[in-house]
């Protein structure tokens, strides 16, 4: 079990997730092999308090957010 995070200082409304997606997206696939080989049984993206790794801004989810959520 591990948590993870990746952050986006980005502060406009929407903001601007797109790099911070593809690392997501990378870091689920990573993931995915991990517990295909039965090494990784749970993953938990953990939103700390500091905004920059929230993955529900401007009223919405993000699109790293999105993948963070989605089974891999």
């Amino acid at each position: 079990m591990t948590e993870w995070g990746f952050t986006n200082s980005d502060k406009n409304c929407p903001p601007k997730d797109d790099t911070r997606a593809k690392v997501v997206f990378v870091m689920m696939q990573a993931f995915k092999t991990l517990a295909d080989e039965g090494k990784l049984a749970n993953i938990t993206y953990f939103s700390w308090d500091d905004p920059s790794y929230g993955i529900y801004r401007c009223g919405a989810l993000t699109d790293a957010g999105k993948l963070a959520l989605s089974p891999p």
